[in-house]
């Protein structure tokens, strides 16, 4: 939840300082980016799949996961979307005074959609949806990168 707004916040300090445009123009940049991002998805999913007894013996014996380590995974998660540098290219402009600092303008309305972002995700979940979370990470994460016509 709050890996994935820092993760937001990144993206819109890329898209003030004009990176976001690269990559929304160039097709080869848009692909590298949903391909890391595709690809960490994946590497989630696998991870959980994996790791699947681990989590339940952690949550059997309330282990503590390591401090920031959610938090990178979010971050990561949220930083490699490419759909919300689109998104952030297409819609944040619209709302900035061209007469003023628009890469501050562009940075504060990024804030504050990350901080709702972060506001409006579920904080808590059950740890049979936690368990089924990797299950649903692998084909979401290989979507992104198939064709539009095989999906």
């Amino acid at each position: 939840m709050v890996g994935n707004a820092l993760g937001l916040v990144a993206q819109v300090v890329l898209v003030a300082v004009g990176l976001g445009a690269v990559v929304a123009a160039s097709a080869t940049a848009y692909t590298v980016v949903k391909v890391l991002g595709a690809a960490y998805v994946v590497w989630l999913g696998v991870q959980a799949i994996r790791h699947r007894s681990d989590a339940r013996l952690a949550m059997g014996a309330a282990t503590p996961t390591r401090r920031g380590h959610p938090v990178r995974i979010g971050f990561t998660v949220g930083a490699t979307n490419p759909k919300t540098i689109v998104f952030f290219v297409a819609f944040l402009p619209q709302f900035t005074d061209p007469g003023g600092p628009v890469a501050l303008q562009t940075v504060l309305l990024g804030l504050v959609f990350g901080v709702l972002a972060a506001a409006s995700t579920a904080p808590g979940r059950s740890p049979r949806g936690r368990r089924a979370r990797g299950s649903r990470a692998v084909p979401h994460g290989s979507t992104p990168s198939a064709p539009p016509a095989a999906r």
